[in-house]
C-alpha cells in the first residue's frame, strides 16, 4: 500500500485532485483595447478608450466610436416600468422612442427573446430611415430587460455600418454587468 501511495505521488496525482483547480486555468479576460467603464449604478459595461461619452434626450447616456469611416453607438436609458406584454409590443415602444426627428421613421425588422449581461430580455431590431433619399438608415438593435427595481432598461446597439463594429459590439455586450437587485 506504502508503495502505491508513493508512486501516486511521485507521478504528481493526489486524491480529491479533481477538486483543485488546474494550475493552466486562468482568469476570464476581457481583450486591451476593451480598457474604459461606463456605470451609472445599475449597469456597467465596458468600452475602447478612443470612443467618447455623451447623452441625449431619444438614446439617454451613450458611449459612441467617431474614429471610424462609419459611426456607432450603445445607449443606455430607463422607463419607470415594463410598458410592453409582448415583443410585437416591445417593438413599437422601441420604435417610438427611436424615431427620428424628421424623415419617415423606423422600418422593424424582428424581434425576439434576448440575453444580455445574463439576465432575459427582448429585441427588436429597428432600422432608422434618416429621410426620404435614405430610406435605409443605421440598424439599432435595441433590448429591454426588466430589472429587479421594476425599472426597464433599454440598451440601443446602433451603427451605420454593422460590420464595422460587429466585434466591439459583441465585446460590449459580453462585458455587461448589473447591480443585484437593480
Amino acid at each position: 500500500m506504502l508503495l502505491v501511495l508513493v508512486v501516486l505521488l511521485a507521478a504528481g496525482c493526489s486524491l480529491g485532485g479533481d477538486d483543485q483547480p488546474s494550475p493552466s486555468a486562468e482568469a476570464f479576460r476581457f481583450p486591451s483595447w476593451l480598457d474604459e467603464t461606463y456605470t451609472d449604478g445599475k449597469i456597467t459595461i465596458r468600452y475602447p478608450s478612443d470612443w467618447t461619452r455623451g447623452r441625449s434626450d431619444r438614446f439617454g447616456d451613450y458611449v459612441d466610436d467617431a474614429t471610424k469611416i462609419t459611426a456607432a453607438f450603445v445607449g443606455i436609458r430607463y422607463l419607470p416600468r415594463r410598458e410592453y406584454a409582448s415583443h410585437a409590443e416591445f417593438a413599437d415602444l422601441a420604435a417610438k422612442l427611436l424615431r427620428p426627428p424628421s424623415g419617415r421613421g423606423t422600418t422593424l425588422e424582428y424581434t425576439q427573446a434576448a440575453r444580455i449581461g445574463g439576465r432575459l430580455g427582448v429585441e427588436a431590431s429597428i432600422i432608422w430611415a434618416a429621410d426620404e433619399d435614405s430610406p435605409l438608415g443605421p440598424k439599432m438593435s435595441v433590448y429591454g430587460v426588466e430589472l429587479d427595481s421594476g425599472e426597464v432598461a433599454i440598451l440601443i446597439f446602433a451603427a451605420e455600418n454593422r460590420t464595422n463594429h460587429a466585434g466591439e459590439f459583441g465585446w460590449i455586450k459580453r462585458s455587461i454587468t448589473w447591480r443585484l437587485g437593480g
